[in-house]
């Protein structure tokens, strides 16, 4: 996160992004559960570059 937290995601969450890598400060979008990044429990459900991907066009 921009604010330096680290959140936990499963490999399938990367697995079901398309990406086959990324590059050490390559910004990238997410969905966290529950919504508030700050939680103790929160971790990634999906990631994504906008632009890769089904239903990404570049912006």
């Amino acid at each position: 996160m921009d604010t330096g937290r680290m959140l936990p995601f499963d490999a399938d969450v990367f697995e079901a992004s398309g990406l086959r890598h990324v590059r050490v400060g390559q910004r990238v979008s997410v969905e966290v559960e529950p919504a508030d990044p700050e939680d103790a429990g929160a971790h990634l459900t999906r990631l994504w570059l906008v632009g890769v991907g089904p239903g990404e066009p570049v912006r």
